[in-house]
């Protein structure tokens, strides 16, 4: 809809309409109409946002992605290296780099020396210095803290966990942009929530919660150990699934 002046009135000061609520089916019980906005896509006159990609079509901010194969296969290592070029803003992987990246790594299945060995051997390959990773690539082995954890009133529901929180703070503080949870299966305590949808909220991308980080904050993603082949799964874009995800295989 356009003003006096020609100019298009911008999206969000529209005042979208509303389904009512009351007795839709006449009946003597009054049901309740859910409010869903209602966009009119012949008033929608303004470009939306293009995707802020960070690393090729892997790490996309506002996106989870993945990486499953069998173990002992080199996602950690792949991983590393692609984090690295994300930090570095150097092409290491044969993917377009988009620019330099503030990422952090966080290992929960290594100890610090063993991931502190893997990010000194990528480096020595790479032949990158101590500076090029200084204030962009940050490390973490918070080794048996958990972002979900199962509730103890329905265990079939996840629950904020200490990592999440911490996480929430370091994301916030450190101005995070590529977040690496290594790997997936040790993220939560019950092997029943692990799902992307469960990993999507905790990590924040609910954007309703009081203080919590905004679901364009940063790109997550997360390796884990595929127990047969799998076939890829969008490994060009993310998927259309809710907040959207990722999901390739080596």
């Amino acid at each position: 809809m356009a003003d006096p002046n020609g100019e298009a009135t911008p999206v969000r000061q529209r005042q979208w309409h509303r389904l009512p609520t009351g007795k839709p089916n006449g009946n003597d019980r009054e049901e309740e109409i859910p409010q869903i906005e209602l966009w009119n896509m012949g008033e929608d006159h303004s470009l939306p946002p293009p995707r802020e990609w960070l690393l090729g079509r892997t790490f996309c901010r506002g996106f989870v992605s993945g990486l499953a194969a069998g173990g002992g296969t080199g996602k950690t290592a792949m991983r590393i290296v692609q984090a690295m070029a994300v930090a570095t803003g150097r092409d290491l992987t044969g993917e377009r780099v988009y620019g330099r990246f503030r990422t952090l790594y966080v290992a929960l299945e290594d100890n610090l020396d063993e991931i502190r060995r893997r990010v000194w051997a990528a480096a020595k390959h790479h032949d990158i210095s101590h500076d090029e990773l200084l204030d962009c690539f940050y490390m973490a082995t918070p080794m048996g803290m958990k972002v979900g954890e199962a509730s103890h009133e329905n265990p079939r529901d996840v629950v904020p966990g200490l990592l999440e929180r911490w996480l929430r703070a370091v994301i916030r503080e450190k101005r995070i942009d590529l977040l690496v949870l290594d790997p997936f299966v040790k993220i939560h305590t019950s092997m029943k929530t692990i799902t992307v949808r469960s990993i999507r909220w905790s990590c924040c991308w609910r954007g309703s919660r009081p203080n919590s980080i905004a679901p364009s904050t940063c790109s997550i993603t997360s390796p884990r150990v595929a127990a047969r082949p799998a076939t890829p799964i969008d490994c060009g874009e993310p998927a259309r699934c809710g907040m959207g995800s990722g999901y390739c295989t080596l």
